[in-house]
């Protein structure tokens, strides 16, 4: 043994409360081991429960969107068959149609990075979800996410997640959308608009599969496949240094370029049926269910800078005015803000009875419509 004050010392140092005086070196290591030990057993059990608190969190998120799935589903809010039909029969569309099915058919289709390109209001997303409900990651999640509306200060966050504290407000763990599509589909609309400082983090995070949420140091593991949509041209903003190339090449791996509606008229009345379908789904009554077919040369007269979002748009109001089962060429037109006079479709000579006797002929325009 070794002298009292030493001891005393040294228990001091390690935390050791319950060595007797004098103090014996075989004792001393056993008791000094034992804390360790202990010591090394807290901190593992302080990570593992950090590590189930990240897991039930995650848990949670995943049934809570299962719940919400369910719940629409069992009050029949989602119907939809996800086919390569939903994106029209237009030779414009062809192009996309074989693309996705080439993608699909791939052993790397549910890897591979994906950029969807086109004008606003194309499709963009329509695509994108086909993409995912038709790939083996159709049972994941899948989470849209609009770069454009997310605020600078907090795209980190939204993307990453942060830790309880990590700023003022973060008052308890939050997941980002990286990690709430574990084994699914990550879709980022708007991808131009991430500013420069965030698409570095955004790279690391699809090369690496990995990250570490906002005043977090563990390191985070994700399988996510991205999916990126934008109406800008990158290879362009990469070149003027307002994109990062290397990013653009690793979203670009398979790119799609949706088409203008005016490019695809010819599946303009197969568009106007299934948003029609989709703006009154659930609507008792008398709700319009079909067009007129005088509706459909007033639509394809138009130019439709929107696209399918201002088709869509033109569609709710037509029905809006529309009185009875069927949309008028009226109710369009007045949707659509230009002028329209029912055309004739057969003219009537009746004879009329006059006081003399005799009969004059009188035009009458008489107009039919087919359902």
């Amino acid at each position: 043994f070794f002298q009292a004050e030493d001891g005393i010392r040294d228990v001091a140092v390690t935390g050791v409360q319950t060595c007797a005086l004098p103090i014996y070196m075989n004792d001393f290591t056993h008791r000094l081991e034992a804390a360790v030990k202990s010591c090394s057993m807290q901190e593992e059990n302080r990570k593992l429960a950090a590590d189930l608190a990240s897991a039930n969190a995650k848990l949670a998120a995943r049934v809570e969107a299962r719940t919400e799935l369910v719940h629409r589903i069992q009050n029949h809010e989602t119907r939809t068959e996800w086919t390569l039909d939903m994106l029209g029969a237009s030779p414009a569309v062809k192009a996309v149609r074989e693309t996705i099915s080439q993608l699909l058919k791939s052993p790397l289709g549910n890897e591979v990075g994906v950029l969807i390109t086109g004008p606003s209001g194309s499709g963009k997303e329509v695509a994108a979800r086909l993409i995912h409900e038709l790939s083996g990651r159709s049972k994941g999640p899948w989470v849209p996410v609009n770069c454009g509306a997310l605020p600078e200060t907090l795209i980190e966050s939204e993307l990453f997640g942060h830790e309880k504290g990590a700023f003022t407000g973060a008052n308890s763990r939050k997941l980002g959308v990286f990690e709430l599509a574990d084994g699914g589909t990550l879709f980022l609309d708007e991808i131009g608009e991430l500013p420069l400082a965030m698409q570095s983090k955004l790279l690391r995070a699809i090369q690496e599969k990995s990250f570490r949420r906002v005043g977090g140091s563990e390191e985070v593991k994700v399988d996510v496949r991205v999916i990126a949509a934008t109406n800008k041209d990158l290879r362009a903003a990469a070149g003027n240094k307002t994109f990062r190339e290397d990013l653009f090449y690793r979203l670009n791996t398979v790119q799609i370029q949706m088409p203008t509606l005016s490019q695809r008229m010819s599946d303009l009345p197969f568009y106007a049926k299934a948003l029609l379908s989709q703006v009154t789904k659930g609507i008792g009554g008398k709700a319009p269910r079909e067009f007129l077919s005088e509706c459909f040369p007033l639509l394809e007269n138009h130019d439709w800078p929107g696209n399918l979002r201002e088709l869509k748009s033109v569609v709710q109001r037509a029905a809006l005015m529309s009185q009875g089962p069927v949309v008028t060429a009226e109710a369009v037109a007045n949707a659509l803000g230009v002028a329209h006079a029912t055309p004739l479709r057969k003219a009537a000579t009746l004879t009329l009875a006059a006081n003399n006797g005799s009969s004059a002929p009188v035009a009458a325009a008489v107009a039919t419509a087919p359902a």
